[in-house]
């Protein structure tokens, strides 16, 4: 698999079909990115709020992992993060505004104008209210799903909606790690129902049912809109 594909593929589909240049669609796509790492933030606040003996707890183990003197790497770890990022955007900056005369430095800045034009272009929209309430329904479809989920076992039936909200939580971050979440998905729903007293063996067969059921709905309703789509864009 070719990571980030499908975003390459939404792109070139809908610069054929909607006639907008490229750029300006990886912009975008940026865009929605964003508005899903903040519905991500959320919901882990939301599940740490609400179960702070549990997730709370696991969170700092899993991401404040600490050194033999006690002392908290992740802050350097940020900090030099935070430094490159930084001094790349000075160095691109100055190598755009010195070498712009060049063909290659001229085109790339236009490239990263257009994506630049596309991240802003949410200011733009029609219809921003109807934008943050399909962000908001993608969420909460896939807060149902790892709900309805746990009626797919008897082991798993008798959790609920906290519970579900964890599993999201960390699901997402599973589905960030690798190409679709293969592995890393299934580990952190193990993970994570470990905490709550369910089999590590039942842990990990809950997080591959969860896991299959989402990608077969994504899989056939992509395939369905593929062959569609031409269809409805005959004039295009």
């Amino acid at each position: 698999a070719v990571p980030r594909l499908g975003e390459v593929l939404k792109c070139t589909l809908l610069a054929r079909y909607e006639k907008i240049p490229a750029e300006k669609l990886v912009g975008t796509m940026i865009a929605e990115r964003a508005v899903d790492v903040i519905c991500l933030v959320i919901v882990f606040a939301l599940a740490i709020i609400l179960q702070t003996d549990i997730i709370g707890e696991y969170t700092h183990r899993l991401f404040m992992r600490r050194v033999g003197n006690g002392e908290d790497i992740s802050w350097y770890i940020i900090i030099i993060f935070l430094t490159a990022i930084i001094a790349f955007l000075i160095a691109t900056w100055y190598i755009l505004k010195k070498f712009s005369h060049i063909t290659i430095i001229h085109n790339l800045k236009k490239i990263l104008k257009g994506v630049w034009q596309g991240l802003i272009s949410i200011r733009y929209i029609k219809h921003k209210r109807l934008f943050f309430i399909y962000s908001t329904a993608i969420w909460l479809m896939y807060y149902a799903a790892s709900y309805i989920g746990f009626y797919a076992l008897a082991e798993t039936s008798h959790y609920g909606f906290k519970e579900a909200l964890s599993v999201l939580a960390f699901g997402s971050i599973g589905m960030i790690m690798t190409q679709g979440g293969i592995g890393a998905y299934q580990i952190l729903v193990q993970k994570t129902m470990l905490l709550y007293g369910l089999n590590a063996n039942i842990g990990w067969a809950f997080g591959w049912i969860l896991w299959v059921a989402q990608t077969f709905v994504i899989l056939l309703f992509g395939l369905i809109s593929f062959v569609l789509m031409p269809w409805f864009n005959k004039k295009k």
